[in-house]
């Protein structure tokens, strides 16, 4: 029989050291459990089973969690039955019971976490305006941090990279794509309103709004396990709305009073 849950966690800034390793651990999950982290959509899913060998009922040789539920599910014998139940750290795990003879069976716990990089913000220079037909200096507003969550009551953490980014607006689409997150003007010992590899050129006055889309990498880390492990690919989150206002520079000649 198996069962498992789902959570979804969230970031927090605490990059570390420790470099990932170039291959997934053959398993991770301490005693009897096995890890994988793949990429899915916007963020990564972690999923962990573990298998505790049958027994003659008496005990079915489960976790604390799920001794109760366990019990109950070895006096069954209906062809499939779903059970929720509510685990001590707040996940709802929905339980299908397949008949099986009793004490026979092995229980797999099955848990799946996902975790979602935090939504990243654009700066511009000139902050939050421009002028016509001059270049706007746009960066990225992200740095690498982890999301920390739980699997089978163990910790677990996913590390998220930005590496690229992308500025888009409804009027001219993409108008910046790059590697990296962009520079200042004054890092880039350029003078103002002068072309970098992440700037754009207004041309017409106005309200302008568009979003920031950052690339990250991500790797993860499981239980007592310190080292990282690469997960291949990338993925993308893309941040809330924001406007620029642009706007026209008019010479206005003023008489010379004597």
């Amino acid at each position: 029989m198996s069962f498992g849950a789902i959570a979804a966690f969230g970031s927090e800034q605490d990059p570390p050291e420790t470099p990932a390793p170039t291959e997934e651990p053959k398993n991770s999950g301490g005693a009897g459990g096995l890890l994988h982290g793949a990429i899915s959509g916007s963020g990564v899913n972690l999923d962990a089973s573990e298998t505790t060998p049958g027994s003659d009922g008496a005990d079915s040789g489960s976790s604390d969690d799920y001794a109760d539920l366990v019990g109950l599910l070895t006096e069954r014998d209906e062809p499939e039955i779903s059970y929720p139940y509510t685990r001590a750290d707040g996940c709802v795990v929905t339980l299908t019971y397949l008949s099986c003879p009793v004490g026979t069976g092995a229980v797999t716990i099955t848990d799946v976490a996902r975790f979602l990089p935090a939504a990243p913000a654009a700066v511009s220079q000139p902050d939050g305006w421009g002028i016509v037909k001059k270049p706007v200096n746009f960066m990225i507003d992200a740095e690498t941090h982890i999301a920390s969550g739980a699997l089978l009551d163990r910790p677990a953490q996913v590390r998220f990279t930005p590496v690229a980014f992308s500025i888009d607006t409804e009027q001219e689409g993409t108008i910046v794509a790059a590697s990296g997150l962009g520079d200042t003007w004054e890092n880039l010992r350029q003078d103002e309103f002068t072309e970098t590899p992440t700037s754009h050129v207004f041309t017409e006055r106005g309200t302008h709004a568009f979003t920031p889309t950052v690339v990250y990498t991500a790797a993860y880390r499981f239980a007592d396990d310190p080292n990282w492990y690469d997960i291949p690919g990338s993925l993308t989150r893309t941040g809330p709305a924001q406007d620029i206002l642009i706007g026209k520079i008019e010479t206005v000649l003023v008489p010379n009073k004597r």
